[in-house]
């Protein structure tokens, strides 16, 4: 973690001196600045992994006093990762919130609200909207000829000049699948499912609003809640004509 730190540092440091090339040209003020994760915390074990451990264990040092140098390879592990997205459950790969839910910071011109932190719920694909916007720019509706897909996403301008709270409404249905693992969210309610093989069968309901660590299972009490989101999945499953590998069978010892 020592080393983590030393990496966050010089991250800090380096965008530090973006920002001042900024200045320096005179386009700070004329700059929207968007920091954020990708996903959550990091778990891989590289070194115990049995796909790349072998080569890391040949090639690499990993010793307590040649942490840091060019020569190791040292990776958190999934103990630190559940501490680093606390207090959210699990962290990245998995589509719980602590596999997912992100910090983004927002600065420059026509950010209201200096210094101010904003919980509305958003995703990744609210950017690009934002950023057409912004450059004045349309999406294209074609290329060569063939349908684009249209955007999925808002705009978040009318949230960051304070104008409205909520980029999207309580009807706004956000879904994902990532490696067989899947979620799909819906005003406060979550649907989630980590187990596998994956089997629509094992989604489980959570109310985020009030659960953010997604502990409470409530489709056993929320039935008809829990049968809204499982059709709202189907049709967003079919929508992204999502593929479901045959699970891989058992070895034989």
């Amino acid at each position: 973690m020592e080393l983590y730190a030393g990496m966050v540092d010089n991250l800090d440091y380096n965008i530090g001196r973006i920002m001042q090339y900024l200045k320096d040209i005179g386009e700070f003020e004329n700059t929207l600045i968007v920091f954020m994760s990708d996903n959550g915390a990091a778990s891989g074990d590289f070194y115990h992994d049995d796909v790349y451990g072998p080569f890391i264990k040949e090639h690499f040092n990993v010793d307590y006093e040649n942490m840091g140098k060019p020569d190791s390879f040292i990776s958190y592990g999934p103990q630190w990762a559940e501490a680093g997205s606390a207090p959210f459950r699990y962290f990245k790969g998995f589509t719980t919130e602590g596999g997912m839910n992100t910090p983004m910071i927002i600065s420059g011109p026509g950010v209201a609200n200096k210094n101010s932190i904003e919980h509305t719920f958003l995703t990744l694909m609210d950017l690009a909207p934002t950023f057409y916007e912004i450059a004045g720019a349309s999406y294209p509706k074609s290329f060569n000829g063939n349908k684009i897909y249209s955007l999925k996403g808002n705009s978040l301008i009318t949230v960051i000049s304070a104008k409205k709270k909520k980029v999207h409404d309580d009807n706004y249905v956000f879904g994902l699948e990532h490696g067989n693992k899947a979620m799909l969210r819906k005003g406060e309610w979550k649907i989630t499912n980590i187990d596998k093989p994956y089997s629509p069968d094992n989604f489980k309901l959570d109310n985020i609003s009030k659960d953010l660590a997604e502990l409470h299972d409530l489709r056993g009490v929320e039935k008809e809640k829990y049968k809204e989101m499982r059709a709202e999945w189907e049709k967003f499953s079919k929508e992204i004509k999502m593929q479901v590998p045959v699970p891989k069978a058992k070895e034989q010892d």
